[in-house]
């Protein structure tokens, strides 16, 4: 609240409405860009507190998250259960076709193959702007299943919806996610001379 009353009681009255910063006239910028902040502050933290595995990969690969990509980091660590230098496998899955409907469709589809083979701790997740969907394993327990699993079970059944090509990729830190799938991503190009049901 921004007053120019001083009494006690307005204050009062002001923190029982659950207001978080009581400011009187004549105003001082600096201390009104203080508030600013802060308040800036709490709103990220409720508006991320509850965001999914999902959520904070697609605002991390989206580049929406320049000032706070670190407390992101830190929240996807906590909701992988994973530590820094946990291992990951993954495989980024990318539909050959523009159509939305199909690449919802693929989604689903291996989301279901996942739940089928009864595979555990893996994640499927839609990258922002239609990149790919990406599979990720955090610390896989048999990475040789993993690529079996991702080429066998999923690659080649999603064919039937649309052609499909798939890039395979190890790596450590889950902050160097960003990186890995744009080095999966510039793997796709070689995807032309690969044929459509085997993994890069």
């Amino acid at each position: 609240i921004l007053t120019g009353y001083p009494s006690f009681e307005y204050a009062r009255r002001a923190i029982k409405s659950g207001v978080s910063e009581y400011l009187l006239k004549p105003l001082v910028v600096d201390d009104l860009l203080k508030v600013l902040d802060k308040i800036e502050d709490i709103i990220c933290e409720k508006n991320t507190s509850n965001f999914s595995v999902q959520e904070l990969v697609s605002l991390l690969l989206s580049c929406q998250v320049l000032k706070n990509r670190d407390d992101y980091i830190q929240k996807l660590k906590k909701e992988l259960h994973i530590t820094e230098n946990s291992e990951f496998m993954s495989a980024l899955i990318y539909p050959r076709t523009l159509y939305t409907e199909t690449y919802s469709e693929v989604w689903t589809k291996i989301k279901r193959n996942i739940e089928m083979m009864c595979y555990e701790n893996y994640y499927v997740l839609k990258l922002p702007f239609d990149y790919g969907i990406l599979i990720l394993e955090p610390n896989p327990s048999n990475k040789e299943r993993f690529v079996f699993g991702v080429e066998k079970n999923i690659l080649s059944r999603i064919q039937e919806i649309t052609v499909c090509t798939g890039v395979c990729l190890q790596f450590n830190h889950i902050s160097n996610l960003e990186n890995e799938v744009l080095k999966m991503q510039k793997m796709m190009y070689y995807s032309l001379i690969t044929p459509p049901n085997k993994l890069i």
